[in-house]
């Protein structure tokens, strides 16, 4: 592979990886949707478009806070959550000035694009961890997944 190929796969990985952490916040929106659905069923439908709409502005930090506020945290697991959070703040506002160096030689690029595969891994299983948890949320609250996934995809288009 030559340098502008290993470049482009590195900015690729990352890439990846933002759209990973993107995954993660979406998912903890949901999360927290299906949280307000289980304590207060008879939520009005456009309630629901609010709370998502206020939600959907927050940084990833105050979702995990709001997460704290309707649900106990195991410490590993909050650590674990606050681990990824640190992940994605640091990819957003910290890795091309840390890893400036790093991108001055081809092994620094090399050594760039098997990190952000781990971070894309890592922040894959965060948003998958938290897509299970919405799932148990639904589930436990009565929603329909299918109707769930219906609404989802009305909401894509």
């Amino acid at each position: 592979m030559d340098d502008i190929e290993l470049r482009k796969e590195m900015f690729a990985w990352y890439g990846a990886a933002m759209y990973a952490a993107q995954l993660f916040e979406v998912e903890l929106v949901t999360l927290l949707l299906g949280l307000k659905r289980l304590r207060d069923p008879d939520t009005d439908l456009d309630e629901y478009d609010d709370l998502d709409a206020l939600l959907s502005r927050k940084t990833l930090g105050a979702l995990l806070k709001e997460l704290e506020k309707h649900c106990v945290l195991e410490l590993e697991f909050k650590d674990m959550l606050i681990g990824y959070r640190d992940q994605r703040n640091f990819l957003a506002h910290e890795f091309f000035y840390a890893r400036a160096n790093d991108m001055r030689s081809r092994e620094g690029f090399e050594r760039l694009t098997e990190e952000l595969q781990e971070v894309e891994h890592q922040l894959r299983t965060a948003d998958q961890i938290t897509m299970k948890m919405s799932e148990n949320v639904r589930k436990s609250s009565g929603i329909n997944e299918e109707s769930f996934q219906a609404y989802v995809q009305s909401q894509l288009k």
